[in-house]
């Protein structure tokens, strides 16, 4: 997890009021090779921290993959990797990347009494 922008910018603050790196590191939780590479960053660069980088897919065209659904709906992900050239674990991934689901939706059904039996008589 990285840490908060605004803690790095105390940390790099405290380091140049002269404050032992020892003592930052003690005072703020901080490990003495994160302050070391703030340091230097510092200098050369923004704070931001450098991740977590969000990916997309680099072996499949999404907006292809989402043309392809829309135009067969009823299609099993099997079959959507095939017509794509991926695999299956790919379309899986994929699909929890863009938020899609394919759940099913349930049709209800009414309770039918089998034949000859008669309905329960309440007191």
């Amino acid at each position: 997890m990285a840490y908060s922008l605004d803690l790095r910018i105390r940390a790099i603050e405290l380091l140049n009021s002269n404050e032992p790196i020892v003592e930052v590191s003690d005072l703020l939780g901080v490990s003495l090779s994160s302050l070391y590479r703030w340091k230097k960053r510092n200098n050369s660069e923004t704070l931001k921290p450098l991740y977590p980088k969000s990916r997309g897919a680099y072996k499949l065209d999404e907006q292809a993959m989402i043309d392809y659904i829309s135009s067969n709906p009823d299609a099993y992900q099997h079959e959507i990797a095939s017509a794509m050239g991926v695999t299956k674990s790919a379309i899986q991934w994929s699909f929890k990347r863009l938020g899609i689901t394919r759940k099913k939706r349930h049709h209800n059904t009414k309770n039918v009494m089998k034949s000859g039996a008669q309905p329960m008589k309440t007191r």
